[in-house]
């Protein structure tokens, strides 16, 4: 069925939803001529009632053929085309549900040709943003010396968000067609998301809209910081590289040993010898490691990087017992790891304790009491048999 965008019209009117069939369409699948439909349906219909405008949706009277008049074009009730023998007009044309799917997919064919259009469009305008100076500022004269690929893609980046910015303003967006300002950054975000830009890796719209805004607000159309707000901070750190690089050595033996002072500093807070309670990361960063450090006259790190060294401890199990105590070991360390399926009963028993069931009893008084049980069921997992 060759569908058109003007040949299907869904009219909802109270709690009533019916469909409408251009004249185009019943003639071309019908096999009927304008001149019947002029001269015998139309005016048939007309004739059924008392009055009518040529411009409106004629009311429903249960007769064949009723039509409607819109923008100057003929429409008929699917419901009330005729589907007696021997034309079957209506089966003809196919099932309703027929007709919405094949119209609904008319309509998603248009909205993504309409979409891609909007993308060419954006892309072109992007592109005339780019710079090639700013790619020799990235390749050559800043702080960091990127490749040329990610000079590239740090331009292009560049020149997204100051296009995006334009856009914003104003909502000069809708003169691309686009209503609202999240449908806007969703199409930027399906263009730029495959990108995998440098410095500007878009994961969602919410993301983009935050990054484009921190853009506008900390670079205030200062070209030396639009092209620095592109350069991660990890470029140049050699923070995380500090801790471990200069290992201690005894004076006396002239022995080397595996950790240097800030490795020792940081063991010594995290267990907090003849320490009462356990404190917490930023704490002991900020009150005991920093001032520590310091009085050896060295720098401290950032605190990630006092966090990522801090985890690696956590990995230990003697450590764990000893920071916390037994009851927290008991209870959240699983000492046995299986590594061998089970071959005999009795060797691996687990508890379930989430049952609870209702008993009654009888009390002293001779009154019968119900009460909630909590049970506990032991397993065994070599036969799985219940054993307790």
């Amino acid at each position: 069925m060759n569908l058109l965008n003007n040949d299907i019209i869904i009219r909802k009117y109270k709690d009533e939803e019916r469909l409408w069939a251009s004249q185009r369409l019943v003639m071309q699948n019908c096999g009927v001529s304008e001149e019947f439909l002029r001269t015998r349906s139309r005016k048939g219909y007309a004739q059924s009632l008392k009055s009518y405008k040529t411009s409106d949706y004629l009311p429903d009277t249960g007769k064949a053929w009723r039509w409607a008049k819109v923008k100057g074009q003929f429409y008929y009730d699917y419901d009330r085309i005729p589907d007696r023998k021997p034309t079957h007009y209506r089966s003809k044309l196919g099932t309703k549900h027929e007709l919405l799917q094949a119209y609904e997919a008319l309509l998603s064919a248009n909205n993504g040709r309409k979409e891609d259009l909007v993308k060419n469009t954006i892309l072109g305008q992007v592109a005339l943003l780019i710079n090639n100076t700013d790619i020799r500022y990235y390749k050559y004269d800043g702080e960091v010396i990127f490749t040329h690929l990610q000079a590239k893609q740090m331009t292009l980046a560049k020149a997204w968000c100051v296009w995006i910015a334009k856009q914003v303003e104003n909502d000069n967006f809708k003169l691309l067609g686009i209503a609202k300002k999240q449908d806007f950054y969703a199409i930027c975000t399906e263009i730029l998301s495959p990108l995998e830009l440098e410095g500007f890796n878009i994961s969602s719209a919410e993301y983009l809209r935050n990054r484009t805004n921190d853009f506008i607000t900390k670079t205030a159309n200062d070209k030396i910081k639009q092209l620095k707000f592109f350069i991660s901070e990890k470029y140049n750190n050699q923070n995380a590289k500090i801790v471990g690089k200069y290992p201690l050595f005894s004076e006396e033996t002239g022995e080397i040993f595996q950790f240097d002072i800030h490795q020792a500093i940081m063991y010594n807070v995290y267990m907090n010898p003849k320490g009462s309670n356990v404190e917490y990361a930023r704490t002991i960063w900020e009150n005991k490691y920093c001032e520590d450090i310091k009085e050896f006259g060295l720098e401290p790190v950032a605190y990630r990087t006092f966090c990522s060294h801090l985890t690696r401890f956590n990995k230990r199990i003697m450590m764990i017992r000893e920071r916390y105590g037994k009851e927290y070991y008991r209870k959240h360390i699983q000492t046995y790891v299986p590594s061998d399926k089970l071959s005999f009963s009795h060797s691996l028993f687990c508890a379930d304790g989430s049952g609870i069931i209702n008993y009654q009893f009888i009390d002293k008084q001779g009154k019968h009491k119900t009460k909630k049980l909590y049970v506990i069921l032991v397993t065994d997992v070599a036969s799985k048999r219940i054993v307790g």
